[in-house]
């Protein structure tokens, strides 16, 4: 009657363990804060002042959550598809399904090492940057860029740094747009050579890229895009 609330239990068995006695003792606590008002009940949302909920309210939340801030702005490129974008936020994030975090999980491999490189053990930077193959292909496309990439050490440094390398904002979404294809094409050539014993070569790593990224051209909201000889010259006019 005056805002107190009363709880009366229905036990199917009472609590007879500590650990169920703890619990009963930290619901009773968090319910000695609960005050009943006399107005009517109502649903409000807390992820935004407005207390009405939005799937882009609480897409911001959950990712505050889950994800913690990247050094750089207007991650989400809409150059490449949705499967692309998605992908590379985990290769920043460092959360690639990669040897060494399957094999945390319990997933039985045969081993951990690095099936492009056969050297070094598969971890989260060594894949997408440290892998001595890997770093080929990036040298491909740090000349074809005209990029400086000598002092890169991770993907996520290499998206940063993009912002000093391109002169126009145009030309930071397209260089975004590559980094991320090749990404996507370097997982998929570990891929096939991890489950398919398909030996990959660098040099169609490469090509495949320029394929994909030249396709992500054409979306390009400009007035003329590249044709095929000249991307394949330099892709970043």
């Amino acid at each position: 009657m005056d805002g107190s609330l009363v709880v009366s239990w229905n036990w199917r068995s009472p609590p007879s363990s500590i650990t169920e006695l703890l619990e009963l003792d930290s619901c009773l606590n968090d319910l000695s804060l609960v005050s009943i008002g006399t107005s009517y009940d109502k649903w409000s949302w807390r992820g935004c002042s407005s207390g009405v909920f939005s799937v882009s309210s609480l897409r911001g939340a959950w990712e505050s959550k889950v994800y913690p801030p990247l050094e750089y702005k207007h991650f989400w490129n809409n150059l490449v598809s949705i499967k692309i974008n998605f992908f590379a936020w985990r290769a920043v994030l460092n959360r690639l399904p990669v040897k060494t975090d399957l094999i945390k999980r319990g997933v039985v491999l045969n081993s951990g090492t690095c099936d492009l490189c056969g050297a070094g053990v598969e971890y989260v930077i060594h894949l997408p940057w440290e892998c001595c193959w890997v770093r080929d292909v990036w040298s491909m496309v740090q000349y074809w860029c005209e990029l400086d990439l000598s002092d890169i050490n991770s993907v996520e440094h290499l998206l940063s740094a993009s912002h000093s390398f391109a002169k126009s904002p145009s030309q930071i979404k397209m260089t975004h747009a590559i980094i991320f294809s090749a990404l996507w094409s370097l997982w998929k050539a570990r891929n096939d050579c991890s489950f398919n014993n398909i030996t990959p070569s660098q040099a169609h790593i490469f090509e495949d890229i320029k394929a994909n990224s030249f396709h992500v051209d054409k979306k390009q909201e400009r007035g003329t895009s590249l044709n095929w000889s000249s991307w394949c010259i330099f892709p970043l006019m």
